[in-house]
C-alpha cells in the first residue's frame, strides 16, 4: 500500500504537534465534512479533522480522506460494453500550515500551508505528492465553514486493467493527472 512509506512521517508530525509546550486551552480540535472538485478526477466528498494551536502564529495540522475520486476514460474498443472505463484514485491530504484570525476566535480567518497528498489507485501505482493550499473561513461560535484551493499534480504509473477480461493486454503507460481544484469544508470546533 502506498501509504506505508509516509505513515511514520505522519505519525511523527502528529506526535511533535501534540508534545509542543502549549496548554490545552491554547489548542482546539475540529472535525469537518468536505467537498473537493478537481481538474482531472471530478469531485468527491470526504471527512477530516484538524488541530489548531493558538499562539502568536496559529499553527494547524489537518488530515482529510477522499475515497472515491473517479474519472471516465473513453476507449475505441471492439466490445461496446467497454467503451468507457472509470479510473479511480483515493486521496488523503495531510495539511501543515498557519492561520490568521481577523476577528478573534469568532469571525473571519485566512489560512495557507503545504500538503502531503497520500495517493492510491487500484489500477496501477501512484507516488505520494506534495502541494499547497489556501483557505478562507467564517466561524460562528463552534460551527465553521470555509472555502479554499488545493494545488497538486502527479503521475499514474503502469496502468493495469487485468481485472477486466478484455483489457488484459491494454498498455496505457504513464498518465499525468491534476487534482488541483476548489474545496469547501464545514464542521465543528471543540
Amino acid at each position: 500500500m502506498t501509504y506505508q512509506r509516509s505513515l511514520p512521517a505522519l505519525l511523527a508530525a502528529f506526535a511533535l504537534m501534540l508534545l509542543a509546550p502549549m496548554s490545552a486551552s491554547a489548542m482546539d480540535l475540529s472535525v469537518h465534512g468536505s467537498y473537493w472538485d478537481t481538474d482531472d478526477f471530478g469531485e468527491s466528498v470526504g471527512a477530516g479533522a484538524r488541530l489548531t494551536f493558538f499562539s502568536a502564529l496559529q499553527l494547524e495540522l489537518g488530515v482529510s480522506y477522499f475515497e472515491d475520486f473517479g474519472e471516465d476514460f473513453d476507449f475505441d474498443l471492439d466490445d461496446p460494453g467497454l467503451d468507457t472505463i472509470t479510473l479511480e484514485i483515493e486521496a488523503i491530504p495531510v495539511d501543515i500550515g498557519a492561520r490568521v484570525n481577523l476577528g478573534g476566535r469568532t469571525g473571519i480567518y485566512l489560512g495557507a500551508g503545504g500538503t502531503l497528498y497520500l495517493l492510491d489507485t487500484p489500477a496501477g501505482s501512484v507516488d505520494d505528492e506534495v502541494g499547497y493550499y489556501f483557505r478562507a473561513g467564517l466561524q460562528f461560535r463552534s460551527f465553521f465553514v470555509e472555502a479554499g484551493y488545493r494545488e497538486v499534480e502527479g503521475t499514474l504509473d503502469d496502468l493495469d486493467f487485468d481485472d477486466i477480461d478484455d483489457l488484459d493486454d491494454l498498455d496505457i503507460g504513464d498518465s499525468n493527472f491534476d487534482l488541483t481544484g476548489f474545496f469547501i469544508n464545514a464542521g465543528w470546533r471543540f
